[in-house]
């Protein structure tokens, strides 16, 4: 499926929150925000998971809201993606993991609370 069906059948649905500089996570991508020493965010979800859910309002309202954490790119990788969460060693949907280029600067799992989340973010600046 393109990604702009996705993004309609799934924005009509009310299953997906436009964030900052969000996009599904591809190899390509990511390794190109590295190599740009970008502040990366890794957001593993399932669209039915309600903590995942007020994580991602969270995360998104957070990069939104805040000057300085303007510039994160936000990677979404499906729960379903055995794959992928695998390369990063993810156990669980709930999963946001911060880089900044090449290095791997915290994460946090299962635990929506504000605070926590910005404070990880923090750590990619």
């Amino acid at each position: 499926m393109n990604l702009t069906k996705f993004f309609f059948i799934s924005l009509f649905c009310g299953i997906f929150t436009l964030q900052a500089e969000s996009i599904p996570f591809n190899k390509a991508d990511f390794e190109k925000a590295k190599l740009e020493n970008k502040s990366i965010v890794l957001d593993v979800y399932a669209w039915w998971c309600p903590l995942c859910n007020m994580q991602e309002s969270r995360l998104t309202s957070i990069i939104a809201d805040e000057k300085d954490m303007t510039g994160y790119i936000v990677f979404t990788i499906k729960n379903s993606d055995s794959e992928t969460k695998k390369e990063f060693n993810v156990q669980s949907r709930g999963t946001l993991i911060v880089f900044k280029g090449n290095l791997e600067k915290g994460r946090l799992v299962l635990d929506a609370d504000k605070d926590k989340i910005r404070d990880l973010l923090k750590t990619g600046l």
